[in-house]
């Protein structure tokens, strides 16, 4: 039976709302495929769209079978544990890519937005992977399984994943992204 503590409903909860979110975003989704076929070229929005997509529904799924279910074995822990995160980092790096897209898109291909802003998303990728998967042992107790770091006296990387690396590149991107456009309205006379 499960138990209804508040972790269990905060994951029913959110697994509701994102599952919702992915059937609410299948005709759009549909129309943008659609459109990619006819035309018979792939762009790079629709790529990365599609592996933040469906590694982020790949990492809900890793997340809902580590929480609800009890038949893991230690055999088998040690061969899925780190799904959710690997999932998770794939999805988080697609989008970051997508961020990448669209400011050099709203810097109207700034040079130094290619140059710079694709440099630092490149060396954030290996510093997001170290945080991930620094030292993360299969951790396997009597209901589920999760990577932990187990090292006596060894910080959990996961804060550099989590705030190194991603929040960095997003601020940066956010005011790169908020200068152009605030540039552009200056010049239009439009501020």
């Amino acid at each position: 039976m499960l138990a209804l503590n508040k972790s269990t409903v905060f994951r029913i909860v959110s697994f509701t709302l994102a599952g919702g979110d992915v059937f609410q975003t299948i005709p759009g989704t549909y129309a943008l495929y659609r459109k990619q076929w006819i035309r018979r070229r792939l762009s790079a929005t629709c790529l990365f769209y599609a592996i933040a997509r469906y590694m982020s529904i790949g990492s809900l799924i890793a997340n809902g079978i580590d929480a609800f279910s009890s038949g893991y074995t230690l055999e088998s822990c040690k061969h899925l544990y780190m799904a959710p995160n690997v999932t998770a980092l794939l999805a988080g790096m697609a989008v970051q890519v997508l961020v990448y897209i669209r400011t050099y898109a709203i810097s109207s291909r700034s040079k130094y937005v290619r140059y710079g802003l694709g440099s630092i998303m490149l060396l954030g990728f290996p510093i997001q992977i170290f945080g991930i998967a620094y030292h993360r042992d299969p951790f396997f107790s009597n209901r589920s399984c999760k990577g932990e770091v187990l090292h006596p006296g060894e910080p959990d990387w996961n804060i550099v994943y989590y705030s190194a690396a991603p929040m960095s590149f997003d601020l940066l991107a956010f005011a790169t992204a908020t200068y152009y456009l605030v540039y552009a309205s200056r010049i239009q006379g439009v501020m």
